[in-house]
């Protein structure tokens, strides 16, 4: 049986990787309706609502997987660095690099018997 400290790292783990995807996908969203617009020959109003409405959820999504990275990281006891919190900002690029550094982390918080 699990304890509930391992449980609330392997919470945090799940919350920031589907929250740095669902990011990452509304980027690339955001990105394919910038490329609609800029070839296009006409501008469609709806479409810029859209587009803006897809850039605020680009930078939603983005806070929240930042907020769930944090908050892993003090969970398990490991200082954020500042050029690591910024580099949360371009979730889109560094989400493989972080997500594999940070669940060795919280793996190993777990198999030292920390989670209690």
């Amino acid at each position: 049986m699990q304890s509930s400290g391992t449980d609330a790292v392997r919470r945090l783990l799940l919350s920031y990787r589907n929250l740095a995807l669902a990011a990452t996908g509304s980027f690339f969203f955001f990105l394919a309706l910038l490329a609609l617009l800029w070839y296009s020959e006409r501008t469609n109003i709806a479409v810029l609502f859209i587009l803006l409405l897809s850039g605020f959820l680009w930078i939603g999504l983005t806070s929240l997987s930042r907020h769930a990275f944090v908050s892993l990281k003090r969970h398990i006891r490991v200082d954020v660095g500042s050029l690591e919190f910024l580099s949360t900002q371009l979730v889109f690029f560094h989400f493989p690099i972080m997500y594999g550094r940070i669940r060795r982390e919280a793996e190993g918080y777990s198999s030292k018997g920390h989670a209690q």
